[in-house]
């Protein structure tokens, strides 16, 4: 039976008339005649809140957001309409503008305090914004008004997922599914989680379940694949690549996975045309290296490795191929140089255990660690015995080496750093002087600063600075020994010198900025590290020095806002929390701080500072029982820390149990015997 339009009704306006007409049009998908009949409304009178929110509503229906804006905003100049927020905060979140979608939703929250839905969207803006505690707050906050919102709930148990707090994501899901047990989105979520948690079994079932479910949904297929392909069932692997590609052809992963099924059973002609399909990723141009050169064709499959390194160059099995590759083509020098580069990447295995066997491993071994011949060949044994820390074998290398060729500068500042490596550093320095270059200088430099002399650092940088002016990495470590020797003038000429020169190095600002914190010229080191978030407007870390600044300049509500901004940008950030915390905490605000680091050790439960500052907090309210709860947790993982023994102590002569403060504080004294302070508190005792 086809939908019939709604009879005007004589007794209703005429406006009315039309937006109710204009809305039957729109659900029945007739979007331009409904504009019509709401243009004719607004011809009848311009002004109408009604027909502007109506309008707007069917633009965001068509995915048109800014159009639907533009309604949202005449609607509102009309009357300060607190339900059109909502819709307006939709439009904002729809084109990504965050900040501007909360406001609107923060206001219709006034007018439907109690409506699920913009939690619900409060909390989905927020987690878009990282803001992941409020964002979860919202998102209870929806379901405490409706238990069997499953939209919240899926939403809640995603961020979970994201988070890895994947029990808490299970327990979300299950809740879903005894509400709605064919809910096909939350089944493959538990089977995404079975996954990373490696019960293949039961994310198998899952994505079985998701198929039965949603036949025409590509990735169940896809993730089934992926667990044959893991359970080396290469065949049922195949068949569920396919299934997905035939219902999403664009599936770059399902197209790589199948011609990696096809390359495991040895069907190397469809495997190589299956690559061809897919983008030329570092994957897929090794995948076809190890093809090529099964077929021996070592010059293409060299090719492919060399493309493979140059878009990742850490993978320690891509350097053995491009190795074994230069041994088929008798050019076993370049096989020595890519099996060091396998041996530096921590691929020692692939070498010693899985291929010891190998012509290219038996020949390498004997020229180039067994037997050298040359000054070349004990360079590079050196630098092999290097990597496996074997440093005296490696001194005897580099000294045969030089022995060969003194003119070989390489061997000469290897050997200087393996001196280092074993802190003779005498030896070291004698090398780096003997050599004098621009590199052994650079070198000897770090050496020094890491000696912490810092006045010789400077004299040989300095030396640096008279052949190269513009050397940046001399001018900022010189600015950094400078600042070491409190010389805070000349260390700033440095870091300007570099900011000059290259306007956006980030270092030199921040080193600035640390500098200017030194000598308490706190506003202009704000200044630096605003600089710096203009570059990198999400660094948690400059957040963070922000709100050390504010602190000490005692604007504690500026602190609060920076600590706030470096937990959003980073929920983990321990050193963010605890500053927020003991701000709270100077405003003698206790019950705010307890609420910060129970936030943190939620977390990290096992985290000694916090705990410690918790109980400083409990204690502060009075309530001592909770604060030695906390302190005896600390002293079960650390029997010997003095400062929860000391606190312990305190808060027991608070309690006039002198006794106990007298055991405790013996205990801290004999832990730390110079503290002064806990002598007065045992005589006091």
């Amino acid at each position: 039976m086809s939908k019939r339009l709604p009879s005007l009704s004589v007794d209703s306006s005429k406006i009315v008339q039309l937006v109710h007409y204009g809305q039957a049009l729109a659900e029945m998908g007739m979007g331009f005649k409904a504009l019509q009949q709401y243009d004719y409304a607004l011809e009848l009178n311009p002004k109408s809140p009604i027909v502007f929110h109506q309008k707007g509503l069917l633009y965001f229906q068509k995915e048109q957001y800014i159009h639907a804006l533009h309604c949202y905003e005449q609607a509102l100049l009309q009357g300060n309409q607190l339900n059109i927020y909502f819709d307006k905060g939709n439009a904002h979140l729809a084109l990504n503008q965050i900040d501007k979608a909360i406001e609107c939703y923060t206001i219709a929250q006034q007018y439907f305090n109690n409506r699920k839905e913009v939690y619900y969207q409060l909390g989905v803006a927020h987690y878009q914004k990282n803001s992941i505690v409020t964002a979860l707050r919202n998102l209870i906050q929806a379901i405490k008004l409706d238990p069997k919102y499953i939209l919240a709930l899926q939403k809640l148990g995603d961020i979970y997922y994201d988070l890895k707090m994947y029990k808490k994501a299970l327990k979300t899901y299950d809740q879903i599914l005894r509400i709605d047990g064919l809910n096909h989105k939350t089944v493959y979520s538990k089977g995404l989680i079975y996954f990373e948690i490696n019960e293949k079994e039961k994310a198998l079932a899952c994505f079985e379940k998701c198929i039965l479910l949603q036949p025409n949904n590509s990735m169940p297929y896809f993730n089934k694949g992926v667990i044959c392909l893991q359970n080396n069932d290469y065949r049922e692997a195949l068949k569920n690549f396919k299934q997905s590609l035939n219902r999403n052809p664009q599936n770059y992963q399902a197209k790589f996975n199948l011609g990696l099924a096809y390359q495991k059973l040895g069907i190397f002609d469809k495997a190589l045309l299956q690559y061809s399909k897919c983008q030329q990723t570092h994957e897929v141009l090794f995948n076809s290296g190890l093809i090529q050169q099964q077929f021996k064709l070592y010059y293409k499959s060299q090719d492919l490795f060399k493309k493979a390194i140059k878009q990742q160059s850490d993978k320690p099995e891509y350097w053995y191929n491009l190795g074994i590759n230069y041994y088929f083509l008798d050019n076993i020098s370049e096989t020595a140089n890519c099996f060091e580069k396998v041996i530096a990447l921590g691929g020692l295995w692939i070498i010693e255990d899985k291929n010891i066997q190998h012509p290219a491993i038996i020949q390498y071994r004997q020229q180039f660690i067994e037997k050298p011949t040359n000054y070349i060949n004990y360079y590079q044994q050196g630098r092999i015995y290097c990597l496996l820390n074997q440093f005296y074998s490696a001194i005897k290398s580099f000294q045969k080496s030089i022995e060969l060729n003194s003119n070989f500068v390489q061997s000469k500042l290897e050997l200087a750093k393996v001196y280092e490596s074993l802190k003779q550093y005498k030896e070291s320095i004698l090398i780096y002087k003997e050599i004098n270059n621009q590199q052994s200088y650079q070198q000897l430099s770090i050496l020094l600063s890491h000696l912490q002399l810092h006045d010789a650092t400077i004299y040989i940088l300095n030396k640096i600075l008279e052949i190269d002016p513009k050397n940046i990495e001399a001018l900022y470590n010189k600015g950094l020994s400078l600042s070491q020797l409190n010389q805070y003038v000349l260390a700033l000429q440095c870091f300007d010198e570099i900011i000059r020169m290259q306007p956006r190095y980030i270092e030199a600002i921040f080193q600035k900025g640390i500098t200017l914190k030194q000598i308490n010229e706190n506003e202009k080191a704000q200044q630096q590290f605003q600089k710096i978030l203009s570059f990198t407007p999400e660094n948690e870390i400059i957040y963070l020095l922000q709100g050390h600044t504010h602190f000490h300049l005692q604007q504690y509500t500026d602190a609060i806002s920076a600590y706030e901004k470096a937990i959003e940008i980073n929920n983990s950030f321990n050193e963010a929390y605890f500053g927020l915390g003991f701000v709270h905490y100077t405003r003698k605000e206790y019950q705010l701080s307890i609420k910060i680091y129970k936030q943190y050790l939620q977390q990290f439960p096992k985290s000694k500072q916090f705990l410690l500052a918790l109980a400083n907090s409990f204690h502060k309210l009075g309530k001592n029982k909770s604060a030695l709860k906390k302190l005896d947790e600390i002293l079960v993982q650390d029997q010997y820390s003095s400062e929860a023994i000391n606190c312990k102590a305190i808060i027991y002569y608070d309690l006039k149990n002198f006794k106990q403060s007298f055991i405790n504080f013996q205990k801290a004294i004999q832990q730390k015997p110079k503290q002064n302070e806990l002598l007065k508190y045992v005589y006091n005792s």
